[in-house]
């Protein structure tokens, strides 16, 4: 399943289709290695995804960006490239940042 936001006027919604073909492209060629991709703003809100949930999980991944953007900030640094979490079954949820 592939959802792209609509915001709006032709030449936006082009892009936001290539994005969405793109995600698509991405997942279909890891055969299996990535489930869901989605690319959101900085809110949190899906602009483009692919797969089953994507819209629950990009609001989890917003509330995980925040609390180590918290963390990091204590300890005196910001930003990151990409978080990492690994999972029991050796999967991974990975959040990158385009911010970087």
């Amino acid at each position: 399943m592939s959802t792209v936001r609509e915001l709006g006027g032709l030449k936006v919604s082009g892009v936001l289709d290539k994005l969405a073909r793109k995600l698509k492209k991405l997942v279909d060629s890891s055969q299996g290695g990535i489930v869901v991709a989605m690319i959101v703003d900085e809110e949190g809100v899906p602009i483009a995804s692919v797969g089953e949930g994507a819209d629950a999980l990009a609001a989890c991944s917003s509330t995980i960006v925040g609390a180590v953007s918290i963390a990091l900030s204590l300890l005196g640094e910001s930003g990151f490239e990409t978080l990492d979490v690994q999972l029991p079954d050796k999967s991974h949820l990975m959040i990158v940042s385009l911010n970087h």
